[in-house]
């Protein structure tokens, strides 16, 4: 990944020269690089401020024929505002953890290292509205994340989506353009998050224990949700111990949420119901008081949401889950395989 911005920066500093001579406008760059229905929606749009250093989320043309385009760039499909400032949300800046791990009263416990990872980076978009709900100053986000076997990274936004960069950066006056193969996904609240992500058990014990509008309505949070293949709790459980669950599912940032590529192995977090969660990083993977994250990085208004494979309340009764229920590939491994089933295609084919 290093080398990948090395040849970034090398190129935004040979094209330096020739464009202080003669400027290329991002407008004029997307429409020479073939990204004339992007730049055409650009147009329509709210003008962006851009300043030096900005990635433009660039999406090809094909992009644009998918007839759920018009309900992926906006929060509402009478939402006017979120729909004219969504273009926003394809400019970003690359952003830093503010927060600090802790372990029990000792917050200074250990400090993130500011730093992208090999694992992928944080950005920090231009969108903003009265749905962003991530602490004073602080824009909506996305993630971009390497995958195994994909020499390119992906994008993942809002309701679980994600998209593929398909090419180098293209530089331009104020910074590069990134190629994607789709629309992003603005994100939504955590209880129509958890539904399009197929997390309904979860979803509805926020309802039973009457959480939803106090999650939704604060800043910063990290939700663990354990996936439905083993969210499987006793009928008998009280109103109060089912808010208890909920809420040593939950970690409440003082920066920025806990996005996967700013998850270090060590680090110790304490979650809303007063317990602790220890992060531990193997082969690339994070697993969090031993659970292991399926599905991670759904970004949502105030947050991020990260698909588990275990309860982290190991005290809490719980129904045995069914022996013939089979767990569903989510996100993150849906991705890897059928991206491992394209290239074992692509290779059948070109034998």
């Amino acid at each position: 990944m290093l080398k990948q911005h090395i040849v970034s920066l090398f190129c935004l500093t040979a094209a330096s020269a020739v464009l202080a001579q003669s400027p290329q406008s991002l407008l004029s760059v997307l429409q020479a690089n073939g990204f004339t229905e992007y730049a055409q929606r650009l147009q329509a749009s709210e003008p962006v401020d851009l300043r030096p250093g900005i990635v433009v989320y660039a999406p090809s043309n094909n992009a644009f024929t998918s007839s759920s385009v018009n309900v992926t760039v906006a929060r509402r499909a009478d939402d006017t505002i979120a729909r004219r400032n969504a273009a926003s949300y394809n400019f970003g800046y690359v952003t830093y953890p503010t927060h600090v791990s802790s372990t029990g009263n000792n917050t200074l416990s250990t400090i993130i290292r500011k730093r992208e990872t090999d694992l992928g980076a944080v950005y920090e978009t231009l969108y903003q509205d009265q749905s962003v709900r991530l602490g004073a100053g602080h824009n909506q986000t996305l993630v971009q994340r390497y995958i195994p076997s994909a020499s390119l990274p992906f994008v993942f936004t809002g309701l679980g989506k994600y998209v593929r960069v398909t090419g180098d950066d293209i530089p331009f006056d104020h910074g590069v353009i990134r190629p994607i193969d789709g629309v992003l996904t603005l994100p939504r609240n955590l209880s129509t998050t958890l539904q399009s992500l197929g997390e309904t058990k979860f979803g509805a014990a926020l309802q039973s224990a009457d959480l939803v509008s106090a999650l939704q309505n604060t800043a910063s949070i990290t939700v663990l949700a354990p996936s439905d293949s083993v969210f499987n709790l006793a009928s008998t459980l009280t109103k109060t111990q089912l808010a208890q669950i909920i809420k040593e599912h939950v970690i409440v940032s003082s920066g920025l949420p806990l996005y996967s590529p700013w998850l270090e192995n060590g680090q110790v977090f304490r979650t809303l119901g007063g317990t602790n969660i220890t992060v531990v990083v193997r082969d690339n993977v994070a697993y969090l008081n031993g659970a292991k994250i399926l599905g991670g990085d759904s970004v949502i208004e105030n947050g991020v949401v990260h698909t588990i494979d275990k309860l982290l309340s190991q005290s809490i009764p719980t129904v045995p889950a069914n022996a013939a229920m089979k767990t569903r590939l989510l996100s993150w491994e849906t991705l890897t395989c059928s991206f491992m089933g394209t290239v074992i295609a692509a290779a059948h084919f070109l034998m």
